[in-house]
């Protein structure tokens, strides 16, 4: 079974690319911003800057998810915040079906050979959350998931390299 995220080299590819046209290029976009919001395709559609307020010096977006209502708080990192600006806080989201068929065309003009589709933005984001050591009840709930059992079983995956790393920069003393 083909895991459904992308790793932080194919995201990097696919964040670098140059698209062939504006649209491809404003599709990619989306996904990034999806990416590092951890939003599905329902919320993204429905994502409203007005809704966006400074906590601690950093931007955040809160509300609560369309399908389970449950409430989700999502800082905004700075690639997220500059494809706002690009696009003037309105992000140029098209239908769900055009929104996967131009993603094809995405990963296939980064390199990807893997059927991306928009919720694997969810996915990604959750994966590359954890895997920079952002605890699984903090990615939980910037997914806006009620419980970390969901998170953990089908977003958030744990890589090999960051296993190795966790063990490698430890002293232990196992005996």
């Amino acid at each position: 079974m083909i895991e459904r995220y992308l790793t932080p080299d194919e995201f990097h590819r696919l964040r670098e690319a140059v698209m062939p046209t504006k649209s491809i290029e404003r599709v990619r976009d989306v996904f990034v911003f999806q990416t590092y919001t951890c939003l599905s395709y329902t919320d993204l559609r429905y994502f409203d800057f007005k809704k966006v307020s400074m906590v601690r010096d950093m931007m955040v977006y809160t509300g609560k998810r369309n399908k389970t209502g449950s409430p989700f708080t999502i800082p905004l990192l700075q690639p997220a915040l500059d494809i706002l600006d690009k696009y003037n806080k309105k992000l140029p989201v098209i239908s769900n079906v055009k929104y996967n068929d131009y993603l094809k065309v995405v990963a296939q003009t980064a390199g990807i050979d893997k059927p991306v589709s928009t919720h694997w933005a969810r996915h990604t984001g959750a994966t590359l959350l954890l895997n920079e050591g952002v605890p699984m009840q903090i990615v939980s709930r910037i997914c806006g998931h009620s419980s970390t059992k969901m998170t953990e079983k089908v977003y958030a995956k744990l890589l090999d390299e960051t296993v190795v790393d966790a063990i490698k920069n430890k002293e232990l003393n196992l005996k």
